[in-house]
C-alpha cells in the first residue's frame, strides 16, 4: 500500500472519530441544560420533592404508618446544629456593634413617650434595654482596635499576660476589669483602703427613680492619712512627694489622677492613660457587690468629696478613648458616667457623648437619647446637640434633617464660620455676605459661656462634617438661612432666637467648666471667667461643688498630727533619698534650672524632666517582674 493512500485512510479515520466525539458532546450538552447543576442545590426544588414523597407515601395505602426520619438523619441534623450555633457565636463577638445598632433601629420604629427627669433614665432602650445601660464586652479599647484594624493593631495588648496567668503569679491579688485591665507593671492590689457602702442620704442635686440605689465610696482611717500627706503634697507643688505617696500607697486615686495630669502636661499621654487607667481598677475592685456598672440604677452624689474622684477618672478616661480612636468605648464610657447622676451631669459628659454617637456610627441611639430627654433636658439648646442632630438625621435619611439644620443655624449662627474655615470651605457670596453669620454680629450677640460651647463643638465635632454630602448638606443649609434673613419682613424666628440668646447663656454652670478644664480645648478656654485660672486647678477635683461634704474632716487630722509632732516626718522620705542617691545635689524645694546650665539637663540636677523620668522608671519598677510569656501555657489572652 502506497504512502498516499495510508495516508487517506488515517484522515478519514481521524474525522469519523471527531463527527463522533462532537455527538457525544452535544448530548451531553443537552442533558446538562436539562438537569440541575451539581455545584448548586436548588432548595425550593429540594422542599417539594419532599412535599411529592410525602404525598405519595400518604397515597400508597392507609393501612401503611406514615415514615418517619431515620436515626442517622437526625444526629447528622443536630451535629448540622451545633455547627451553626457554633458559626453564630463566633459571628456574635465581631458583629456586636451591628446587632446593637440594628436593635436600637427596632426600638426606634416605636418610640416611647416623653419621659419625666426623674425617669428619664429607665427609657427603654434596644431589646428592652434601659437607655443608659452599659454593653461591657464593649467598654475595651483594645478590643475595638482589634475588631476595626485587626490583631496587628492591638498586638502589645495581646502579648501581655492574660489576667488569668496573673493570677497564678499573684494569687489573690489580681481579678479581671471591666473598665480597665490589670497590666504587669501593676502592683497586686493589697490592702486598698477604699470601700463602698449604700448612701441613705438624698442630695437636692440628685434625682433617684423607683428601683435605683445611691453608693458612696468610704475611706479607710489609714487612707485618710494617705488623703492628709497628699493635701500638703498639693499644696507644696512638689511632685516628688507625690511619687513618694505613691510608692506608698500604689492605687491612691487622688495621687493617681494629678501624677496623670502631670505627665499629660508633658505631652506624656500613654503614662497619664496607664495612671487613670490604674485609678479606675482600684475603684472598681473597691466597688460594692450591689454596685452595677452595666445598670442605669446605680448613683453615686458628685457632692459626697470621696466620689469625684471617679467622675473624674470616668471623663478623662473617655477623652483618652477619643484620642485612641475606640469612639464606641468612649460612648459607653459616657453612658457609665451620665448613669451616675443623670439630672446634675456634673461633668457635663453631654458635651462628648453627640461627638462619640457621630464618630461610632450610633446616630439612632442619639436620635432616640434627644427624643427621650428633649422635652424635659431642652438638648437642643446646646450647640453641639442642635447641630449633631441634624446631621444625625441626614445620615439616617430622615425628612426633617433639612428643617434641623435650617433651626441649628438660627439659633447658633455663630458656628457657620468657624465650622466653614475648619472644613476649609469658602462661603458663597450669599452666606457671606450674610449679617447673621459675620463674626461681628456674633461677637456682640454672644455671650462668653455660648462661645465656649461654639468653640468646643468646632473642635470636637468639625471633622465629622468634612464629607462631601454632608459639606452641601451644610452650605444648602446655610443658603437657605440667609434668604431667610435676607427676606422682607424677616423670618420671624430669627428674632425669637436672637431674643433667647440675649436671655440664656449669661454664666456658665459649673459643670461646663469642669468639661471645658479636663478637656483642654483652646478655643473654649479663651473665654474662661476671670475668676478662673486652669493653671490653678486641682486636676483630681475641678471645680468643687458649693454643697461639698466629705465623711471626714482633714483640718482635724491635719491638727491632730502637728500636735502628735507627725509633720517632720514626711519632710524628707523615702522617695526623696532615693533620688538624691541618683542625683547628689537633688534639692525639691530648688526651681527649675535652665538647659544647658550646671545643674539642668546635662548636669543631673532637680530639673522636672530629670524628676519626671526618674518617676517613670519608678512606677515601671513598682510591680512584680513580667513572667516569660509563652502562648502555649496562658492559652490565649482573656
Amino acid at each position: 500500500m502506497s504512502r498516499r493512500v495510508l495516508r487517506k485512510l488515517q484522515e478519514a479515520e481521524a474525522a469519523a472519530k471527531a463527527a463522533e466525539l462532537e455527538k457525544t458532546d452535544a448530548a451531553a450538552q443537552d442533558e446538562a441544560e436539562d438537569a440541575e447543576p451539581a455545584g448548586r442545590v436548588n432548595q425550593f426544588a429540594l422542599l417539594m420533592s419532599q412535599e411529592d414523597s410525602q404525598s405519595e407515601a400518604e397515597d400508597a395505602g392507609e393501612d401503611a404508618e406514615p415514615s418517619s426520619p431515620q436515626p442517622p438523619q437526625q444526629k447528622q441534623k443536630k451535629k448540622k446544629n451545633k455547627k451553626a450555633g457554633k458559626r453564630k457565636g463566633g459571628e456574635a463577638a465581631v458583629d456586636e456593634e451591628d446587632e446593637f445598632a440594628a436593635a436600637l433601629a427596632s426600638a426606634d420604629s416605636n418610640p416611647a413617650p416623653p419621659a419625666t427627669v426623674s425617669a428619664v433614665s429607665n427609657v427603654s432602650g434596644g431589646g428592652g434595654k434601659p437607655l443608659l445601660s452599659v454593653d461591657l464586652r464593649l467598654l475595651d479599647g483594645g478590643q475595638e482596635l482589634r475588631r476595626l484594624f485587626g490583631q496587628a493593631a492591638g498586638e502589645s495588648a495581646a502579648r501581655q499576660p492574660s489576667t488569668r496567668r496573673l493570677q497564678q503569679q499573684q494569687p489573690g491579688g489580681w481579678r479581671r476589669g471591666l473598665l480597665a485591665q490589670p497590666k504587669p507593671t501593676w502592683p497586686p492590689v493589697v490592702r486598698l483602703g477604699l470601700s463602698m457602702s449604700p448612701d441613705a442620704e438624698t442630695f437636692a442635686s440628685d434625682s433617684f427613680p423607683a428601683g435605683s440605689a445611691a453608693y458612696r465610696f468610704e475611706h479607710s482611717r489609714e487612707y485618710q492619712r494617705t488623703q492628709l500627706a497628699f493635701a500638703d503634697a498639693v499644696e507644696s507643688g512638689q511632685p516628688d512627694r507625690l511619687a513618694e505617696i505613691l510608692h506608698r500607697q500604689p492605687y491612691h486615686v487622688d495621687t493617681l489622677l494629678q501624677l496623670a495630669e502631670v505627665f499629660r502636661l508633658q505631652e506624656d499621654a500613654a503614662t497619664a492613660a496607664d495612671l487613670v487607667e490604674r485609678a479606675l481598677y482600684a475603684m472598681e475592685c473597691a466597688a460594692a457587690p450591689g454596685f452595677s456598672f452595666a445598670s442605669d440604677r446605680c448613683r453615686l452624689s458628685f457632692a459626697r468629696r470621696e466620689n469625684r474622684a471617679l467622675f473624674s477618672a470616668l471623663l478623662r478616661h473617655a477623652l483618652a478613648l477619643t484620642g485612641r480612636c475606640c469612639h464606641r468605648a468612649c460612648l459607653e464610657t459616657c453612658k457609665l458616667l451620665l448613669s451616675l447622676s443623670p439630672t446634675a451631669d456634673p461633668m457635663g459628659s453631654l458635651l462628648l457623648i453627640d461627638a462619640a454617637c457621630l464618630m461610632s456610627g450610633q446616630e439612632e441611639f442619639l436620635l432616640r437619647l434627644l427624643h427621650a430627654w428633649e422635652p424635659s433636658r431642652h438638648l437642643t439648646q446646646l450647640p453641639n446637640w442642635a447641630f449633631s442632630a441634624a446631621l444625625a438625621r441626614f445620615r439616617v435619611g430622615r425628612p426633617d434633617a433639612a428643617a434641623a439644620l435650617d433651626a441649628a443655624l438660627i439659633q447658633f449662627p455663630s458656628v457657620l464660620a468657624p465650622l466653614l474655615a475648619r472644613l476649609s470651605v469658602e462661603a458663597a457670596p450669599p452666606v457671606s455676605g450674610c449679617r447673621l453669620f459675620s463674626a461681628a454680629e456674633a461677637d456682640r450677640e454672644s455671650s462668653p459661656g455660648l462661645r465656649q460651647l461654639c468653640g468646643l463643638y468646632v473642635q470636637r465635632c468639625g471633622h465629622c462634617w468634612k464629607e462631601a454630602a454632608a459639606v452641601t448638606f451644610l452650605v444648602s443649609g446655610a443658603a437657605r438661612v440667609a434668604e431667610a434673613a435676607a427676606a422682607t419682613p424677616p423670618d420671624p424666628r430669627i428674632a425669637e432666637a436672637a431674643e433667647r440668646r440675649r436671655r440664656r447663656y449669661r454664666r456658665t454652670p459649673l459643670n461646663v467648666l469642669r468639661h471645658l478644664v479636663v478637656s483642654e480645648v483652646r478655643d473654649a478656654l479663651a473665654d474662661l471667667p476671670a475668676d478662673v485660672d486652669p493653671a490653678g486647678l486641682n486636676a483630681f477635683d475641678p471645680l468643687p461643688p458649693p454643697d461639698s461634704v466629705c465623711g471626714y474632716d482633714l483640718d482635724r487630722l491635719r491638727r491632730l498630727r502637728a500636735g502628735a509632732g507627725g509633720a517632720s516626718a514626711a519632710d524628707d522620705g523615702l522617695l526623696t533619698a532615693f533620688l538624691r542617691s541618683l542625683m547628689p545635689n537633688f534639692d525639691p524645694s530648688a526651681p527649675p534650672q535652665p538647659q544647658g546650665a550646671e545643674g539642668g539637663e546635662g548636669g543631673g540636677g532637680g530639673g522636672l524632666a530629670g524628676l519626671l523620668e526618674s518617676v517613670r522608671q519608678l512606677l515601671n519598677g513598682l510591680g512584680p517582674p513580667p513572667p516569660p510569656f509563652d502562648e502555649e501555657a496562658d492559652g490565649g489572652v482573656d
